[in-house]
């Protein structure tokens, strides 16, 4: 999720900072798409006040960044878990951008340090996210089910009855004055490794196999590539953000602008705000069952594995129990595929972590919701080779797909390997010693396979 973020500064995930009076201090020139639309300054982590037993505090980045005159008084790490207290100053112009960037930078702060898995982030004894207005409640659309392309010749019934919404991440968004993307290609692999782009063609296979297994599944930005243009950025709609799709779909304000309540366009001011908040109102919108979003990764591009999140201060805490087991569910399939199918034995399993309010796209949902970050797009070597893998992509979908099904308690039609029955050509009587040119055709339901694969 966190790359290229201060793209004049960095050609990757800009590592943080934070102003103190005793510190000398540098200004970034400006956060890039995606950010809060703050100056933001960087410190030596060596001089942040962390307090506690953990290991490995040699491995800390150089430095993070921190919006205004924001000072961090004291970092307690305990157990698994660390919370960091920052002074009165960052609430002058804390917005959903600005938070998800400082959760962003000190989830960063602790990649290297196993123990601590879930960062809360606090001013004045209360979650940042405490002091945000909560999103507005959207009334459910009654409508049918969206349409499904996937013709089945057998009935199914495993997610039959379920109502899926799945959220691939970022897109083109407007800024205030110009479209960019929210994160970036440092790998040099273009669409292929993008997160703004790979997260629409991880989502393909998982929507189709959460569509032919009978589901309800319905997703904020545009799926088909060949929907074009978007009127004023002459591209095709799968490249843009969730807010614009929606608003070109004709969904109300209360969905993709829910934040700067500009509703004449998908232009005006930054509307990255909004674009957070559209993905999870959209589920609300369509009073789905459980919402799912879908990241990739970056940090130093070295980092390795799959994390899942979960918060434990959902806007609508009735929903936390069931995110755990969402989360759980999600993230033991995916590491799973990926160690004993695809062979990554040394695949790091970074677990299911707490978001605490860090995440607007799983605290704002009225529903069960997780966040996964797949793998690091960052990682030239590794992860971003796995990540434009036709291979790895199918697995790791349908690991998601299997890990929906264990949510709600059923067996998925459709295993790792599967097909169905569609024709053949083999005559009902055929004439002793005669040979016979036959075909049979079968549809493939589960992953992509050829003979280097089996099946």
């Amino acid at each position: 999720m966190s790359s290229a973020l201060f793209t004049s500064i960095h050609s990757e995930a800009g590592r943080g900072g934070i102003l103190a009076a005793c510190l000398a201090v540098v200004l970034c020139v400006g956060p890039s798409y995606g950010q809060a639309a703050a100056e933001y300054y960087a410190v030596s982590t060596a001089d942040l006040p962390i307090h506690g037993n953990f290991a490995q505090t040699d491995n800390l980045p150089g430095e993070i960044y921190l919006p205004g005159d924001t000072r961090v008084l004291k970092i307690t790490v305990s157990e698994d878990t660390a919370v960091v207290m920052l002074s009165p100053e960052v609430l002058a112009n804390l917005d959903e951008a600005m938070l998800t960037t400082l959760f962003d930078e000190f989830r960063k702060l602790f990649y290297d340090v196993p123990q601590v898995s879930n960062i809360q982030i606090t001013c004045k004894g209360k979650l940042l996210s405490s002091y945000l207005p909560p999103a507005p409640d959207v009334t459910p659309l009654a409508v049918e089910a969206p349409a499904t392309t996937y013709q089945m010749m057998t009935e199914t019934t495993g997610l039959s009855g379920k109502s899926i919404c799945i959220g691939p991440s970022h897109g083109r968004q407007w800024n205030g004055s110009s479209w960019g993307w929210q994160r970036g290609d440092s790998c040099g692999f273009g669409y292929e490794i993008l997160e703004d782009t790979n997260s629409i063609r991880l989502m393909q296979y998982l929507h189709q196999y959460l569509t032919q297994d009978g589901a309800a599944v319905y997703v904020p930005r545009q799926l088909d590539e060949t929907d074009c243009c978007h009127p004023s950025e002459t591209r095709p709609f799968w490249h843009m953000a969730a807010y614009s799709w929606l608003y070109y779909e004709g969904y109300p304000c209360s969905v993709f602008g829910s934040n700067s309540g500009y509703c004449s366009s998908d232009l005006g001011p930054d509307r990255f705000n909004d674009d957070i908040r559209a993905r999870p109102l959209f589920a609300d919108y369509h009073n789905t069952d459980i919402y799912i979003a879908h990241h990739t990764n970056a940090y130093n591009g070295s980092a390795s594995g799959t994390i899942t999140y979960r918060d434990t201060a959902m806007e609508h805490p009735e929903h936390e129990a069931d995110s755990y087991t969402l989360a759980l569910a999600v993230q033991s399939n995916v590491c799973n595929v990926i160690t004993n199918v695809y062979g990554i034995g040394d695949w790091y399993n970074r677990g299911v972590a707490d978001s605490a309010g860090g995440f607007g796209e799983i605290r704002i949902p009225d529903r069960p919701a997780c966040l996964i970050e797949l793998a690091f797009h960052d990682n030239c070597t590794r992860d971003a080779l796995f990540l434009i893998d036709p291979w790895f992509r199918s697995l790791t979908m349908w690991a998601i797909y299997k890990g929906v099904c264990d949510y709600f308690s059923v067996t998925p039609t459709w295993d790792l390997y599967s097909c169905e029955y569609v024709s053949d050509t083999i005559p009902s009587s055929m004439n002793p010693g005669q040979s016979y040119n036959v075909s049979i055709t079968f549809t493939n339901r589960g992953v992509l396979w050829d003979s280097d694969h089996g099946f």
